[in-house]
């Protein structure tokens, strides 16, 4: 697993992509462009969102484990009732803006021809031949779909950790 993540995080998502769209066909899988680009999307956010999740657990006090198991609870009860929460709450940040991040890479996937914003984006501007305009509606709606998509995070994380008293 620990190779999985080092790997995925320390290449780039283009040639990520093109591994899984250009490489798989020469092992008998094929895929189309959208469904290459939903697996190499998956896969490098399983790897970040593997080490955010690792990272927030090992965060927490060995303590709160020594505890849950003086208390005699099991393993599996000491994670559920007392890291998952806490965990959950330290890292819940980190993977909202993962999400957001991989909303923003869907872009790169456009050089495989799947088709997503900018990839619509470029053929209009190929019809049109009015770039910039075409391509500033693109920045805007990026930039509205991030600040509701944080917006969303936020209300969220407010709703389920603030407003609601701590365990």
């Amino acid at each position: 697993m620990r190779a999985y993540v080092e790997l995925i995080r320390n290449t780039p998502l283009l040639v990520q992509l093109f591994i899984v769209f250009f490489g798989l066909p020469t092992l008998g899988i094929r895929l189309n462009a959208n469904e290459a680009a939903l697996v190499a999307l998956s896969i490098n956010l399983g790897a970040y969102s593997t080490e955010i999740i690792r990272a927030g657990i090992e965060s927490l006090p060995r303590s709160q484990i020594e505890a849950g198991r003086a208390l005699g609870l099991t393993a599996l009860q000491t994670f559920r009732y007392i890291v998952l929460y806490q965990a959950v709450k330290a890292i819940y940040p980190a993977l909202a803006s993962q999400f957001v991040l991989l909303m923003l890479a869907t872009s790169i996937v456009s050089a495989i021809g799947a088709t997503e914003l900018f990839h619509q984006a470029a053929f209009i501007e190929s019809r049109t031949y009015r770039s910039f305009e075409v391509y500033t509606l693109i920045t805007l709606s990026y930039l509205l779909l991030t600040v509701g998509f944080r917006g969303l995070f936020s209300l969220v994380y407010w709703a389920v950790f603030v407003r609601r008293p701590s365990r």
